[in-house]
């Protein structure tokens, strides 16, 4: 073997090990309350990403949106449809969340607030239709959190990592002791 032939072989390596880096990692979040998609962008450890792009395809939709000073970002949708968000800054990171059409829900009809008089039955449309826009508001907020609790970078994370590259320079010792 020649001088280089370790080296190549440790960066094939390093390249076949190659994962993205979570200490700068970008996050998106969205949810729905009734036909408004809403979300937001940030890194993690909880930065917004400022004026990040963020592409809405789905349901014969293609939007562009951009995140605000507070990382967040809203858009009326028409219709009920599966639709997929991407967030992609200009330094390569990147960032997706998918919406179900089941997640959708229609806000009632205005003159069901005005028909309260008789007791409505549970069968009522728009008496569901209330419920469960009341539901998917008052979940959002827990949704949000365990998104972003479940994207945090722990300690055990840094050691993880840490010990990948402790590991390969011993490796790398090894092999380059080995050969001398």
């Amino acid at each position: 073997m020649r001088p280089s032939e370790p080296r190549v072989l440790l960066l094939a390596l390093l390249m076949l090990c190659w994962q993205p880096v979570w200490a700068h990692r970008l996050n998106l979040f969205a949810g729905v309350e009734g036909m408004r998609i809403t979300g937001s962008v940030y890194f993690s450890g909880g930065a917004p990403a400022v004026g990040v792009p963020i592409e809405l395809s789905g349901g014969e939709v293609s939007l562009a949106l951009v995140s605000d000073a507070e990382g967040r970002f809203a858009q009326t949708v028409i219709r009920a449809a599966d639709y997929r968000l991407v967030a992609r800054t200009a330094d390569g990171h990147r960032a997706e969340w998918r919406i179900g059409a089941a997640e959708f829900v229609a806000a009632p009809p205005p003159q069901a607030a005005t028909q309260m008089s008789a007791p409505p039955s549970m069968a009522d449309p728009a008496l569901l239709a209330a419920i469960e826009l009341a539901v998917a508001r008052q979940l959002r907020p827990l949704r949000e959190e365990l998104a972003a609790e479940q994207a945090r970078v722990r300690l055990r994370d840094l050691l993880g990592g840490l010990g990948y590259i402790l590991g390969l320079t011993g490796v790398a010792l090894w092999w380059r002791a080995r050969r001398g």
